[in-house]
C-alpha cells in the first residue's frame, strides 16, 4: 500500500538565495524586453512588405488600365481610318 503523498513544501527564498533569484528576474526582463523589440520589427517589416506589395498592385492595375486605353484609342483610330 502506498502511503498517502503529502503536498511538497513551497521553496522559501533564503537571503543567500536572493542575489539569484534578482538574477534571474533580470535576465527574464531582458529576454522579455529583447523578445518584444523582435516582435516589433518583424510587425515593422510585415507593415513594408505589405504597403510595397499594395503599391507594386496599384503601379500594375495602372500600367494594365494604360495599356487597355492605349489599345482602346489605336483600335478607334483605325476604325476611323477605314471609314
Amino acid at each position: 500500500m502506498n502511503p498517502p503523498s503529502a503536498p511538497e513544501p513551497e521553496p522559501r527564498t533564503s537571503p543567500e538565495n536572493e542575489p539569484e533569484q534578482d538574477d534571474r528576474a533580470a535576465r527574464l526582463e531582458e529576454l522579455l524586453a529583447r523578445a518584444n523589440q523582435a516582435a516589433q520589427r518583424f510587425a515593422a517589416q510585415q507593415a513594408e512588405r505589405h504597403a510595397g506589395s499594395e503599391y507594386a498592385a496599384r503601379m500594375e492595375v495602372e500600367a494594365q488600365t494604360q495599356a487597355d486605353a492605349g489599345r482602346q484609342a489605336r483600335a478607334r483610330n483605325e476604325a476611323e481610318l477605314e471609314l
